[in-house]
């Protein structure tokens, strides 16, 4: 469904929504009409979260809000499992879930000898990188996974020398220190050879197309987002086994 259809769609539905309020009750749709409009409003809005819809007018987009928090007000939670499972959504359910399971099966659990580097938001933010990427959220899963890098290549050094828990962390707030990034990190990695050169160069791919998205709205593929997130358990592989 394109925008100028789900606008004039959702316009039908402010539309049924007024007369199902009104006294008169509804006279412009059918029982069978109403149940397809709202059957895909609803399917849209689920296949479309968060949708940027192009809309000028302040006064239409309120109307349509309103007719949208209405919509998911006047069916239950069974009605909504309903429509997903079983309605005309149920492609966009099957679809997901066989997107799930082929990307599940591509995953491997990661073992490590030590946990001495790292925290509970480590592990969280590694298996939020995880869902990410089960979900196709291709490029959230490389801006996670370029932070967790920094974060764990952090802890490295500051165990490796103490030199660098004063350069690294920041005193007052106990946080990173903003003004050494993830290239200062790298050359000192190399420094001190806690890093082997191919695992350096992962390192600067993963950081390089890290940047494309955050400053040039880059879109990676499928593919990419696949090959970071295995590069990204290589290198913590080898941080924390080593």
């Amino acid at each position: 469904m394109g925008i100028n259809s789900i606008n004039s769609q959702l316009d039908e539905l402010i539309k049924y929504i007024g007369e199902v309020l009104s006294p008169e009750g509804v006279r412009s749709f059918t029982d069978d009409e109403a149940n397809k409009l709202v059957s895909s409003v609803r399917a849209y809005l689920i296949d479309c979260p968060g949708e940027l819809i192009y809309e000028q007018n302040k006064q239409t987009v309120k109307a349509r809000m309103t007719a949208i928090d209405l919509m998911w007000k006047m069916f239950d939670d069974d009605e909504h499992y309903e429509e997903i499972f079983f309605g005309d959504n149920v492609d966009f359910i099957t679809n997901f879930a066989s997107d799930y399971i082929k990307r599940a099966r591509m995953m491997r659990p990661l073992f490590i000898s030590t946990r001495k580097h790292i925290g509970k938001e480590f592990e969280f933010y590694f298996q939020e990188a995880t869902r990410a990427w089960l979900h196709g959220c291709d490029q959230a899963v490389i801006i996670i996974c370029n932070s967790l890098l920094e974060e764990l290549l952090r802890a490295k050094l500051c165990d490796v020398d103490v030199k660098y828990a004063h350069k690294l962390i920041d005193g007052w707030s106990l946080k990173s220190n903003p003004d050494y990034g993830m290239n200062a990190l790298k050359n000192f990695a190399k420094d001190e050879g806690i890093l082997p050169k191919e695992l350096i160069e992962k390192l600067t791919s993963i950081q390089k197309v890290r940047n494309d998205i955050v400053h040039n709205l880059n879109v990676v593929t499928d593919e990419e987002a696949y090959t970071i997130i295995s590069d990204t358990k290589t290198i913590v592989e080898y941080l924390l086994n080593n």
